[in-house]
């Protein structure tokens, strides 16, 4: 059980990477002695080039079935035993470039596992990588405006979760023309949810002009009046 292969991944590790599920509902099932080796030891085990614990690879491989087994797995095992999920968690372990499963999820652009993961765990948002990102900055990085919306809908505190430890903000992270501000853009793309996160923030400049001489509230005017027409 703990032999392990060239990249030195254990066997939970392997099975994540079978990209099957029948292992993990064998294992839970059938062999109790197995299953507590399995999810108070192997899940923890960081390995590979990035250092990643089983539920790493589960992300990267997209399976989201594959996740939520581990995860509930983990859960359920815990309760039998007695013991607390709140302390360390393995949804809250960093690799080596201090991302949580749901950092790497968010940089594969995986939305579906940081929905649940958002909601199972609401201290996942506030943890940094190594890079100083927090999953907001990461989500808005990618785009997955899913993800966003549901973080700042259940952190009441997320203007603190705007900035970044070395003090720049979301607004860094998004590309820009010249002349056209981050808010410019989203109005453009129409992306509102983050015109509205960008509007939230009192730091943002609203009457900066474009090279064509419009400001962000005059584009916003016409859009609004686009979709009464």
């Amino acid at each position: 059980m703990d032999k392990v292969d060239e990249k030195k991944y254990n066997v939970l590790h392997q099975w994540v990477q079978l990209n099957k599920i029948w292992p993990f509902e064998l294992l839970f099932e059938d062999f109790p002695a197995t299953r507590s080796k399995f999810y108070r030891d192997l899940i923890y085990n960081a390995e590979g080039s990035q250092g990643d614990t089983p539920l790493h690879v589960t992300v990267t491989i997209e399976n989201r079935d594959i996740a939520m087994a581990l995860i509930k797995d983990y859960q359920q095992e815990m309760k039998y035993s007695g013991m607390s999920t709140d302390d360390s968690p393995p949804w809250r372990i960093k690799n080596f470039v201090g991302h949580t499963p749901l950092h790497v999820a968010l940089s594969h652009k995986n939305e579906q596992l940081p929905m649940h993961l958002t909601n199972l765990d609401s201290k996942l948002c506030m943890i940094l990588s190594n890079e100083g990102h927090n999953p907001l900055y990461d989500g808005v990085l990618t785009r997955c405006g899913t993800v966003v919306e549901e973080i700042l809908r259940a952190q009441h505190d997320f203007f603190r979760m705007l900035r970044s430890n070395d003090g720049t903000t979301v607004l860094h992270l998004l590309k820009h023309v010249p002349g056209a501000m981050p808010l410019h853009r989203a109005i453009l793309r129409k992306d509102m949810l983050l015109a509205k996160v960008l509007l939230l923030d009192d730091d943002v400049e609203r009457n900066i002009e474009d090279y064509r001489g419009r400001n962000s509230m005059a584009l916003l005017d016409k859009l609004v009046k686009e979709d009464k027409d």
